[in-house]
């Protein structure tokens, strides 16, 4: 090998290993809570599958909260139970965790299937790292 071509790789190497150091802390927090994510996303999930929507609506966040009442939340699940059944499980699809460094913040995607006893529908979550936990931000039917 020809000593520039072997400089030009040692360097790539060299800015690869340094872009990789630099972004470590990120992939780590990310790959840490994803877990606990996916924790609060099962406990929530439970709550919605056995009916206990006082419970699931705690899991929400204060922007949540500012926006839908436990009376619009509760009103909206049993409007999709009244219209497609019982809600038998909620089967997560897919996660995705962004972590920010500035302002330092830490949200979650989370698309899932409802599974009604009629129907199937596609559901997307969004929660975002307060005070320390995860906690419901916003949910849209796909």
């Amino acid at each position: 090998m020809r000593r520039p071509l072997k400089i030009t790789l040692w360097v790539a190497i060299a800015i690869w290993l340094i872009a990789m150091v630099g972004t470590a802390p990120e992939i780590a927090t990310a790959v840490r809570q994803k877990r606990n994510v996916e924790r609060t996303f099962v406990s929530f999930s439970s709550a919605l599958v056995s009916n206990n929507l006082e419970t699931a609506y705690e899991f929400s966040g204060s922007e949540f909260r500012s926006k839908a009442s436990l009376s619009d939340f509760t009103g909206h699940q049993e409007a999709l139970q009244k219209r497609f059944g019982k809600l038998n499980q909620i089967k997560e699809q897919s996660i995705r965790i962004n972590v920010h460094r500035s302002p330092p913040i830490q949200t979650a995607v989370i698309a899932a299937n409802h599974e009604y006893e009629t129907q199937t529908l596609a559901f997307v979550y969004e929660f975002h790292y307060e005070d320390g936990k995860w906690k419901l931000y916003g949910y849209k039917e796909m």
